[in-house]
């Protein structure tokens, strides 16, 4: 309990003791604003960020088992924050050493699912009450949703059509729209926080669901489903196909300098016979559907288990139809789990993870009922005027994260960025190798 420890007298004084050493000033109101509003512990009477760092730095320590490591460990992770050469999630700013016992240190989620008959109104509200308490206590919140029927699929028990998977969503979004509008006036309480934190949500559907059209166009429609963030994940099948079909047409487009019509025509058979693309579904009507089915449809079909073809559609024309919607509304994203399944940290030895999503802000692919715990280094700190990166220094801090913090390391660094986001849209390879 970070509470019972860090509300005691001692806090005080050490407040005065940090403050004493080095106490910041905001260069510019809207930083200033943004502490007041977001992370500034109005129960505890903070009134400098340096409170902040002090509260959050002795939260981290109280773990140590004796009172000198706690004030050794707490001083260092003073250092940390107050130098910059590091800085922790929003909500361990927000909630670590406070007395709001219902919220999280952890910033976003990949929500759990019922280990069986998911594709149920109970299992899909099992799974919309998991999210609820998640954006109740300030976390982030992520689904891969291709668990759920496609639009149109009979629904035996009780003789109609299924809305879809899309239109389950908004069950999810006005859930988030709810739980985190607060009062929409300014809280009479002096005591609390300056906003709640808004539910920020990832929605994935895979890119073989017989839906994925009209998720792929679901928020082209303003207004709809705007608590969401929202990707396709495109299988290695998938991406492998549109890249053979763009290496086709470039050759075409040579052969036609030379005028090869016999060439030509070969290869553009070729591409009809590949620009193919089936939207599936397991068979509901399986005996094993309700204690087996779990969203991934490689493993289901691995078991021999029948699948239904909604529609069979163009590789390139729903690639095409991805581009045009990200180009004029900036959604979907793109993922490709595929790849993470493969190189991800999770599947090093011991019992495999599967990956299926990702937190709302995609950077951290998680497998369902997983967590990021989220924390930043600010590398130009270990740079020196030679552009030389000071490794000592950054292995010691490193070194604090990993044992101390159990933090996952993010990065956040310029260049490091570009390096990384290049590798993900590089339309050579298309995706992650």
């Amino acid at each position: 309990d970070w509470s019972s420890d860090v509300c005691s007298s001692d806090l005080t004084d050490r407040r005065v003791t940090m403050k004493e050493k080095n106490i910041n000033q905001f260069v510019n109101p809207f930083s200033k604003e943004v502490w007041e509003n977001t992370y500034r512990d109005n129960r505890g009477g903070e009134t400098t960020v340096d409170e902040t760092f002090t509260r959050v730095a002795h939260a981290a320590a109280s773990a140590e088992k004796t009172d000198v490591l706690k004030k050794e460990w707490e001083e260092k992770f003073y250092n940390l924050l107050n130098s910059f050469n590091a800085t922790v999630g929003g909500r361990i700013y927000a909630n670590a050493g406070t007395e709001w016992s219902g919220t999280t240190l952890m910033n976003c989620f990949v929500g759990p699912k019922p280990e069986n008959d998911q594709d149920s109104l109970d299992g899909i509200l099992k799974v919309l009450r998991d999210q609820s308490q998640t954006l109740k206590s300030e976390g982030g919140w992520g689904m891969n949703f291709s668990f759920i029927r496609p639009r149109g699929s009979f629904i035996y028990g009780i003789g109609v059509e299924t809305p879809g998977a899309v239109k389950y969503m908004e069950l999810f979004d006005k859930s988030s729209d709810i739980i985190t509008a607060g009062s929409g006036k300014k809280a009479d309480k002096k005591e609390a926080k300056g906003k709640i934190r808004k539910g920020a949500m990832m929605g994935v559907l895979d890119v073989w669901h017989p839906d994925i059209e009209e998720f792929i166009d679901a928020k082209q429609t303003a207004g709809r489903l705007t608590k969401f963030n929202m990707s396709v994940n495109c299988n290695n099948e998938f991406m492998d196909r549109v890249t053979k079909i763009e290496e086709l047409k470039a050759t075409i487009n040579e052969l036609g300098v030379r005028k090869d019509a016999e060439q030509i025509e070969k290869l553009t058979k070729k591409i009809e016979s590949i620009d193919k693309w089936d939207l599936i579904f397991p068979d509901t009507q399986h005996k094993n559907y309700k204690k087996e089915w779990n969203g991934d449809i490689v493993e289901w079909k691995n078991k021999g288990y029948n699948v239904k073809v909604f529609k069979t559609i163009s590789v390139s024309g729903l690639w095409e139809k991805i581009m045009n919607s990200t180009y004029n509304r900036n959604e979907p994203g793109v993922l490709f789990l595929d790849v993470a399944n493969k190189t991800h940290g999770w599947n090093y030895g011991g019992t495999k993870a599967k990956i299926a999503a990702t937190n709302p802000c995609g950077e951290q692919t998680l497998p369902f009922g997983a967590v990021c715990n989220l924390a930043s280094l600010n590398l130009v700190k270990f740079i020196n005027s030679d552009g030389v990166i000071l490794l000592f220094r950054l292995d010691n801090l490193l070194l604090i994260f990993l044992l101390k913090s159990s933090c996952n390391i993010l990065f956040s660094f310029f260049l490091c960025g570009c390096c990384i986001n290049s590798r993900l849209i590089d339309r050579k390879s298309t995706r992650l190798n």
